[in-house]
């Protein structure tokens, strides 16, 4: 059995038109990609960015989302349990409400800074989590825990 027979197992019909035995897979020259001979506006400009700045970014937003796991998790545990009882029913109802967006807000915090911010400093994304944090802290979980 040839070599041919073999790797004809590997190919479509309509293959044969194209010559896919010369491609090399280096990074293309400055001035001869396609790509460069359209303009782009410098919003469509993507920087490149190392691995080493990834890493510390992806382990900065999971540090930060963790602690905002916690936070919506405490907040959950003062809305669950037997909330103060108002004797305005529209006190009472705006004060059940409350709870639950102090459960909501946590998450939607941390989401919004990583989908609004995500072309920002990471430096910028920290003080924005860090911001967020001091807001959202469960004051009554605290009290209630200790």
């Amino acid at each position: 059995m040839s070599t041919h027979d073999d790797d004809e197992a590997l190919t479509w019909a309509g293959d044969r038109d194209r010559d896919t035995t010369n491609i090399t897979w280096s990074a293309p020259k400055a001035g001869k990609s396609p790509s460069s001979s359209r303009k782009k506006r410098p919003s469509q400009v993507e920087p490149v960015e190392s691995p080493r700045s990834v890493n510390g970014e992806l382990i900065v937003t999971a540090g930060f989302g963790a602690v905002y796991l916690l936070i919506t998790v405490a907040w959950l545990i003062v809305a669950l349990r037997d909330p103060i009882t108002i004797a305005d029913p529209l006190g009472n109802a705006m004060f059940i409400v409350g709870l639950w967006a102090a459960v909501v807000a946590a998450p939607l915090w941390c989401g919004g800074v990583i989908v609004l911010a995500q072309r920002w400093s990471l430096g910028r994304r920290a003080v924005l989590f860090a911001l967020g944090i001091l807001v959202l802290i469960p004051w009554p979980y605290l009290g209630w825990a200790s």
